[in-house]
């Protein structure tokens, strides 16, 4: 929609019920959230719906649009979903977000935090530190400044070790309750244990977004906090949902992996002198760590509980053919493979545990050609290059399967994947998440 006239049309609509023409306005901005006004708020969810429409890839609209902020951060708040519209305008524009984005919106939609304590304005203050997954150093500056001012610290929830056990401590320390008897309640549905970790969910989602591409002043803060053990434990504990573990991932990684001391390695040394080339070569010689000095062992060391986990995780998933097939598990597979591609990208591995992890990440790019093609019995000799030509072919049906989701749609027009005889005909439904773990498994397999 490329007419903007119409765009002036749906903003005086927005503005006629509030503008003073002579006798006072009809009503105020702070009742518009009383039921008698339902049917208003309807229309102008729709007059928003039209707005995050016409903005869509079109310049033209985004700047007049921009040009409305100030009224339209007046409307935030009042379920008519104009916060969800400046967040999507400025969510993949930089320039507008640095523009417009100033320490005035930032404020609003913690105040709103703080009056309303829904976890969608935790959300959108987590899309307002990124634009096209690049941080937005400036924006996160005045969101961890706002955010981590001691005015608001009662806004957050606090994550403690009580006599081994991690509690979550909120509303200024007056209540406090383990981590796992929230996850129990909220397994039985019980509605305040949902509403606690879904708001903690969406504060660790903040932090990780608040510490990306290194933002130190984030990082320093809530590190004294969330130290690494602490967030490893969390990660491990099966007792947790998949969505919250994912989260303690994400915040592992853009806290404490990314982060100085850590500097990428290069994986190959193409130019080398002559007189540097050995005349002998095993393994242990080529180890990577065993000569990176004194400095990277050590931190090393420190994350050596997570390679652990990284590497038993994997190794779970890649001996479960059916690992794929539960959509919430599936995104916390991703935040490992994130985890264990940046291990790998920033050297903590040596060369004889990156051949083990390349078999692993193998077997999981597998995981849904096995399941389809039947698994072979124990027992049963292997014919020929068989296991070569299953990697092959797996390998096949990914670029295949990520071609078809390059170009749009479900179906597969040219029969660039086939199912194997015998196997189930049903036509089964792409996890975009899968695709994007596998993609990151290719990544690890190009670094190696």
């Amino acid at each position: 929609m490329r007419e903007q006239y119409i765009l002036k049309e749906v903003f005086h609509l927005l503005k006629a019920p509030f503008t003073d023409k002579g006798s006072g306005p009809i009503m105020k901005i702070d009742e518009l959230s009383e039921a008698r006004h339902a049917p208003l708020r309807h229309i102008f969810r729709l007059c928003y719906r039209v707005l995050r429409h016409s903005q869509q890839d079109y310049r033209k609209n985004q700047e007049y649009i921009a040009k409305q902020f100030g009224f339209m951060q007046a409307q935030i708040g009042y379920d008519i979903l104009a916060e969800d519209t400046i967040t999507d305008l400025v969510h993949n524009n930089r320039k507008l977000l640095e523009k417009h984005i100033t320490r005035t919106e930032i404020e609003t939609f913690v105040n709103l935090v703080r009056k309303k304590k829904e976890c969608r304005f935790l959300d959108y203050l987590s899309d307002l530190c990124v634009s096209n997954n690049t941080a937005i150093p400036a924006t996160q500056e005045l969101i961890c400044k706002t955010v981590l001012y001691s005015s608001n610290s009662d806004l957050l929830i606090e994550t403690r070790i009580i006599e081994g056990e991690v509690f979550l401590v909120w509303d200024g320390g007056d209540k406090v309750k383990s981590q796992r008897d929230l996850a129990k309640g909220a397994k039985m549905g019980i509605k305040d244990d949902v509403k606690m970790l879904d708001y903690y969910r969406y504060q660790l989602n903040l932090f990780s977004r608040m510490c990306l591409d290194r933002q130190y002043l984030a990082i320093n803060s809530i590190s004294k906090q969330l130290d690494v053990d602490l967030i490893l434990r969390c990660m491990a504990d099966k007792e947790l949902s998949c969505d919250l573990r994912a989260a303690f991932c994400r915040l592992m990684l853009h806290m404490h992996i990314d982060r100085d001391p850590q500097e990428p390695v290069t994986p190959v040394k193409y130019a080398r002198l002559w007189s540097e080339i050995p005349t002998e070569m095993s393994i242990e010689m080529y180890d990577q760590h065993l000569a990176v000095g004194e400095e990277r062992e050590v931190n090393r060391l420190r994350f050596s509980g997570v390679i652990t986990f990284v590497e038993n995780y994997l190794q779970n998933i890649s001996s479960n053919i059916w690992s794929f097939s539960d959509k919430e598990q599936n995104k916390l597979t991703f935040e490992v493979v994130q985890i264990a591609r940046n291990l790998i990208y920033f050297g903590f591995y040596g060369f004889s545990e990156l051949l083990r992890l390349t078999q692993t990440v193998l077997s999981i790019v597998d995981c849904e050609q096995r399941a389809h093609g039947g698994v072979r019995p124990s027992g049963k000799p292997v014919v020929g290059n068989g296991e070569k030509i299953n990697v092959m072919r797996s390998i096949h049906s990914l670029g295949a399967i990520m071609t078809r989701m390059a170009l749009g749609g479900n179906q597969d027009p040219w029969g660039l994947t086939q199912q194997p005889e015998g196997g189930p005909k049903q036509e089964t439904e792409i996890d975009h998440v899968v695709m994007e773990t596998k993609a990151k498994i290719i990544e690890i397999l190009e670094l190696l």
